[in-house]
């Protein structure tokens, strides 16, 4: 999925939380932001956690996905690319994935 900024993400689980704007519990997404980061040191200093191989076969460039952060269901769409999870992060969120 990504989110509405064009912004590719792992979604991870599903559970109620705080929208901002409506200041209201509503159905939201757990999930980790993939991105592109100049160095491995400088992922690794973030808590980045590298993909490989990369989901997008047509991206030479490493990416690496942030940490776990929630957000309102809302602001998710599909992606429009072919993407494939790699085994270590099939396996890591299987129980999760559906």
């Amino acid at each position: 999925m990504k989110i509405n900024k064009n912004r590719t993400t792992l979604v991870i689980d599903e559970k109620e939380v705080l929208d901002k704007k409506l200041k209201k519990s509503v159905p939201g997404f757990i999930h980790r932001e993939s991105i592109h980061v100049d160095g491995d040191e400088k992922a690794r200093k973030k808590g980045y956690e590298k993909i490989y191989p990369n989901p997008d076969s047509s991206d030479e460039r490493p990416m690496y996905l942030k940490k776990p952060s929630e957000l309102p269901k809302k602001l998710f769409k599909l992606h429009n690319k072919n993407l494939s999870m790699p085994e270590h992060l099939k396996k890591k969120y299987s129980k999760k994935i559906k």
